[in-house]
């Protein structure tokens, strides 16, 4: 280690990392602030430790060259369409923070990071998200939000991200250990985060349930036939007499049936009222939004061209006019607004990032009862949460939904890389 990695082990060693990354995501609900500051603190220390201590460079492999490609293809598609026509940087302010995770995975990859300490931070989190929750609904609140997130629907869907990662801390460790209060912990988190999903109402978000739990299932319980029995009851019966005897999910569920069928009555141009739900609305936006990726299939109609093409759609009929509002931004949809505004390059760059993203973390490098293996679900339940919730939503509705999937993935990716490269090493443990 060159003498500039010694005198900075205060900041780069293992704790310091864990602290830094584990203060952004304890605070996440509560503030915007802490999450951006931890994020770009990692980011710096990435890129300084990269440039200063060049010896590590000895050691980079094609692994990271492709986790440079997956984490870089998505910032760079719209960085070139850019350069294209329509330059503004305000557009690329939320998607170039996936820039980041780069240096976030460097700084990780080389000192390592406490999972275990890290998951507490993150049950922590979302507790004080539970808690909020449960004042709102206390006080009549129908669908509950957060100080930091005040739209439901992401506040909902990160919340139950941080409940499924705060799971990981009940899984004992690798030689049948508990790890003693960090299970309280966690199971407080999961609970907390499945109410604050409920409470929220984000129907969106309990898609990705069934996927978590299958996850789960792949790494801790395949070869566990009572973990097995388990997860099938959740799904098959759990899951359902939850949605038909907890009123704010049947509601909300019955609420979106009934959308549904009003949208798919519907022919010809709109009709006053007919899109004013948001199931209505999210069609529109998206029968709006294949329109413009049929005219232009190749790069897209870039970000003010489609805005022009919306308004002309909306000036003959063929959308709703709170669409214009909304889809401007985004249009509850990342495959396809990417599609709508980037063409079928942009759809390429984003098939990269969520497949490729994907099939890194699966990759067989690890000794099964490697305790390693937690970066890897990390990893893998932050990809899954990020495109199942990109269905309905967006990658990039706000800035703070960036943030955590730079933090989140940054972390895990470099936890899972240093474990490889340190299979006997401590900071690899949890």
């Amino acid at each position: 280690m060159s003498s500039w990695a010694e005198k900075s082990k205060i900041l780069g060693g293992n704790d310091g990392v864990t602290l830094i990354a584990g203060l952004g995501l304890a605070f996440f609900f509560l503030t915007r602030v802490s999450l951006g500051v931890s994020v770009f603190t990692l980011a710096l220390l990435g890129v300084f430790h990269a440039l200063k201590n060049r010896k590590i460079h000895s050691r980079f492999s094609w692994r990271d060259g492709q986790w440079f490609i997956i984490a870089a293809s998505l910032p760079l598609a719209y960085f070139f369409r850019m350069l294209v026509s329509d330059f503004d940087h305000r557009m690329l302010d939320k998607v170039v923070r996936f820039i980041l995770i780069i240096p976030i995975y460097w700084i990780v990859r080389s000192y390592g990071i406490s999972a275990s300490k890290v998951l507490i931070c993150i049950s922590a989190s979302v507790l004080t998200a539970g808690v909020e929750s449960f004042w709102q609904v206390s006080n009549g609140v129908q669908r509950v939000s957060g100080a930091s997130i005040p739209n439901s629907i992401p506040f909902g869907n990160f919340a139950l991200l941080f409940g499924v990662l705060s799971f990981l801390l009940i899984i004992p460790k690798n030689r049948g250990e508990a790890i003693g209060w960090a299970r309280w912990v966690g199971a407080g988190g999961f609970l907390t985060g499945v109410f604050t999903s409920i409470a929220s109402g984000s129907r969106g978000g309990w898609v990705a349930m069934p996927l978590f739990i299958l996850m789960y299932w792949r790494f801790f319980g395949s070869g566990n036939k009572l973990f097995s029995y388990m997860a099938a009851m959740t799904i098959v019966v759990v899951m359902p007499l939850l949605a038909y005897f907890v009123p704010a999910i049947s509601d909300r569920l019955a609420v979106g049936v009934s959308e549904a069928l009003s949208v798919l009555s519907r022919t010809g141009h709109w009709m006053s009222g007919g899109a004013s739900d948001s199931i209505g609305t999210r069609m529109d936006m998206w029968a709006a939004g294949i329109d413009a990726f049929r005219s232009a299939p190749l790069f897209g109609l870039g970000f003010t061209g489609f805005n022009e093409f919306l308004h002309a759609r909306i000036e003959m009929g063929l959308t709703h006019p709170d669409v214009e509002i909304i889809g401007f931004k985004h249009l509850h949809c990342e495959i396809i607004t990417t599609a709508a505004k980037l063409g079928l390059m942009g759809l390429f760059a984003l098939g990269i990032l969520w497949v490729g993203g994907i099939r890194w973390f699966l990759r067989d490098t690890l000794d099964k009862d490697s305790n390693g293996n937690v970066f890897r679900v990390m990893g893998l339940i932050t990809f899954t949460a990020m495109i199942v919730y990109s269905m309905t939503d967006s990658m990039f509705g706000m800035t703070l939904q960036s943030m955590v999937y730079t933090m989140l993935i940054g972390i895990s990716a470099g936890g899972l890389r240093h474990a490889e490269l340190n299979p006997e090493s401590a900071t690899a443990s949890r």
